[in-house]
């Protein structure tokens, strides 16, 4: 009798213990972190005084990818901008603030993180970056906007 009392408690205690384990297939939820932070130059207008900025984040499926608005000085624009672009979010950055970006992803589909902004002295290469997005990993980036331009720190 005591060796059947002994085996339901290990039974009972150890059971639940056999069948857990750390699934390679289970879908892992990784997040994409951008932090923006605006200069006291940033943006400058007709007076040198700092305006406010306007900043868009897209997640696109390709690399490449190009706002329809660049050349238009309309980086932000969120016309036409076809299915490559997964997500997109745009905001007003004022001088000497910070802003953070957070998406989480779920899935193993290939992306890619375009941050641009819509400086007033006009579009150029230094109003936008891009970066790939590795699947599965949290993605974290940092970002300055000063005068009229955008730099990656990491």
């Amino acid at each position: 009798m005591r060796n059947i009392v002994i085996a339901i408690c290990t039974a009972l205690l150890f059971g639940p213990l056999a069948g857990c384990q750390i699934s390679p297939d289970y879908p892992r939820s990784s997040v994409v972190t951008v932090n923006i932070t605006a200069g006291s130059n940033v943006n400058p207008g007709n007076g040198v005084k700092a305006q406010p900025l306007r900043v868009c984040i897209f997640e696109t499926s390709r690399a490449g990818w190009d706002p329809p608005g660049l050349y238009a000085d309309r980086i932000c624009d969120d016309t036409e901008l076809g299915k490559e672009v997964l997500k997109y979010q745009v905001y007003i950055l004022l001088p000497n603030r910070h802003l953070t970006y957070r998406s989480p992803i779920t899935g193993q589909q290939e992306r890619w993180l375009v941050v641009g902004a819509e400086f007033q002295t006009g579009a150029g290469q230094l109003s936008l970056i891009e970066r790939r997005v590795e699947p599965d990993t949290n993605f974290n980036m940092e970002i300055n906007a000063d005068f009229s331009s955008l730099s990656a720190i990491r």
